[in-house]
């Protein structure tokens, strides 16, 4: 939950499993990508497997590395796997949940001109752009600002941008990348972590 003292002029929002949910959507397209690619089918048990051994459930390249030979007993070509499943993603769209208590709170924001609402995120726009699309969200965000796989997305925006961090509240479902914010000077109560599993809590926000 959020102060509701806090003031403040930026609101930084991660997209992944944050604004939508999308490990679903991202691990459907893994299994395909596999089978495809590897012209093999994979079980429901190896594919439970293969999810569950994975870091919040969330299918990566990185963890294929280390999972996927001995669950799946083959070598796969992990990098063209990648690329395939980033190529047929949005035939998986259907399965993304929209964060609607997240989105809500958002939209009330939106309608004070003081604040800016950025989406910060790791994710390909390639990904990101037909998913905004598909929700109708795009409009949310003064500006997207795509990190490229950092470890610390935050405290790059925040330089890069010049930011005040005691004027800005991030939203995030990864606490090592609220806690990477802290490095750049942004407190406790600023940082406002997300459970991917399903939002039931109000966010109340307030701006002087």
């Amino acid at each position: 939950m959020l102060d509701n003292s806090l003031s403040f002029k930026y609101l930084l929002v991660d997209f992944d499993n944050t604004l939508v949910f999308t490990n679903e959507a991202n691990n459907l397209a893994y299994r395909r990508s596999i089978e495809d690619i590897a012209q093999m089918k994979m079980s429901d048990k190896q594919y439970q497997l293969v999810v569950s051994s994975m870091p919040d459930q969330r299918i990566t390249a990185a963890g294929l590395y280390e999972i996927i030979s001995e669950i799946l007993n083959t070598i796969l070509d992990v990098p063209k796997i990648a690329t395939y499943k980033n190529k047929i993603y949005p035939a998986f769209i259907s399965y993304i949940q929209k964060n609607d208590v997240l989105i809500r709170a958002l939209e009330n924001i939106k309608s004070n001109p003081e604040i800016t609402i950025i989406l910060v995120t790791n994710a390909n726009p390639r990904r990101v752009i037909p998913i905004l699309d598909f929700f109708d969200l795009e409009n949310l965000f003064e500006r997207i600002f795509y990190t490229n796989n950092s470890l610390d997305k935050y405290s790059l925006v925040i330089s890069q941008l010049n930011l005040d961090p005691d004027n800005l509240i991030i939203i995030d479902d990864d606490q090592n990348q609220l806690d990477s914010a802290k490095l750049s000077g942004v407190s406790d109560i600023r940082l406002i972590k997300i459970n991917p599993i399903g939002v039931k809590n109000d966010f109340t926000f307030s701006s002087t």
